[in-house]
């Protein structure tokens, strides 16, 4: 087990401020000035882009003719 983790990882949980559930699942606050819609949705794209971008590679290795397939794609 790595140790340093748990030496940095221990503090900051301890130390960190709390917050209730609510306020962290179920508080919506836009501060950006775009209409709550909009806002909305470049964070839903932002995050499904990183996962299409992951797949898309994956599909190219494995339609390679000559690839290994690896347990990670």
């Amino acid at each position: 087990m790595c140790w340093d983790f748990l030496a940095i990882l221990i503090p900051l949980a301890h130390l960190a401020p709390q917050t209730s559930a609510e306020f962290a699942f179920a508080t919506w606050s836009n501060h950006s000035g775009y209409p709550n819609g909009f806002s909305w949705l470049v964070g839903v794209t932002t995050s499904a882009v990183l996962f299409i971008g992951f797949d898309g590679t994956c599909q190219m290795c494995r339609s390679k003719p000559d690839s290994v397939q690896q347990d990670n794609c």
